[in-house]
């Protein structure tokens, strides 16, 4: 038998209230029972249906009516004991057209976790999955152009306060920012592992940049070939600004290689350590183009266009 409420006016609701000084409302119960004795109760199976809300509304025919989208509380993994009953809440829409199958796109399961998705053929492997056929893609968006972010904290308590997390966002300046907000914290791009094992890029929170291939979890430890590459279409430049002026590149294409500073008063220094650890300029190109050698025993230098001069003093 069928309860039905049917009007061709707003008489055709229904209303639930419970007027209580307490927390409680009113309730819409669904029971379930594998038992085909009415009022017996009997253990239910794993997916098995244990209430749902339907749908409905009358189709292009004229004639009859096509569930639209559907609500559905299930049984998820089976009852071993008095009192266990995992379940999960599944959300179904029809596809538009003619012989289309109800569809699900969302789904929560008894562990929490939310897939976002057809759970009939997959099931979900984080806290929250978008997966399925075809392209998949996750959109924030501001409507009023005041910015985006995706927040992560993973060590600060999990609420997003005290600094203690990151964000990939994106302002409404429209720049793209990737952000440690810890400041005693590296951001780190790595590859192949999940573990540190493979930080390939790493930027350190006081601003240096390592970058290493050696398969250990030490952005200073360079014990193995390290490649750097600058790749363009015309040339390649690498340019070295303070304060945000220029002050020299390195420039390269098809025809030149060439080391440049834009100063006319500064020289091109080549520089080692010496025995002390400190820094000692060994190659020197000064402004008016003179080149200069510098060794422990003195200087060396070209004495006009022909003559080397060797450690001079």
């Amino acid at each position: 038998s069928k309860f039905q409420v049917a009007s061709n006016d707003a008489n055709g609701s229904a209303i639930l209230a419970r007027f209580n000084a307490s927390v409680y409302s009113s309730y819409l119960d669904f029971y379930k029972s594998r038992s085909n004795t009415l009022g017996t109760a009997y253990v239910v199976n794993d997916d098995d249906h244990l209430g749902a809300i339907r749908y409905y509304a009358a189709d292009g025919s004229n004639s009859g009516y096509t569930t639209a989208a559907e609500i559905y509380g299930s049984c998820d993994g089976g009852s071993a004991a008095s009192g266990d009953m995992p379940g999960r809440i599944t959300f179904h829409t029809r596809p538009d057209g003619a012989g289309e199958a109800m569809k699900e796109r969302l789904r929560i399961s008894s562990a929490g976790k939310v897939l976002v998705g057809d759970g009939s053929s997959i099931n979900p492997s984080r806290n929250l999955d978008v997966r399925g056929t075809g392209h998949q893609q996750i959109l924030i968006g501001s409507t009023n152009n005041s910015g985006a972010s995706l927040m992560l904290d993973g060590h600060g308590g999990g609420d997003g306060s005290g600094g203690n997390y990151g964000t990939v966002e994106m302002g409404s300046d429209g720049h793209l920012d990737i952000r440690n907000y810890d400041a005693a914290k590296n951001i780190v791009f790595g590859v192949g592992s999940n573990t540190g094992a493979e930080d390939t890029l790493v930027l350190k929170s006081n601003g240096d940049l390592g970058l290493s291939n050696t398969g250990t979890n030490n952005p200073n430890n360079y014990s193995t070939w390290c490649t750097f590459t600058i790749n363009g279409t015309s040339g390649a430049e690498l340019d070295f600004e303070k304060g945000g002026s220029l002050k020299g590149d390195i420039f390269a294409h098809d025809s030149s290689f060439a080391m440049t500073t834009r100063d006319s008063n500064v020289d091109i220094n080549f520089a080692t350590k010496n025995n002390a650890g400190a820094t000692a300029n060994r190659l020197t190109i000064n402004s008016e183009g003179s080149l200069q050698h510098k060794s422990g025993s003195g200087v060396s230098y070209f004495n006009g266009a022909s003559e080397y001069v060797f450690g001079s003093t």
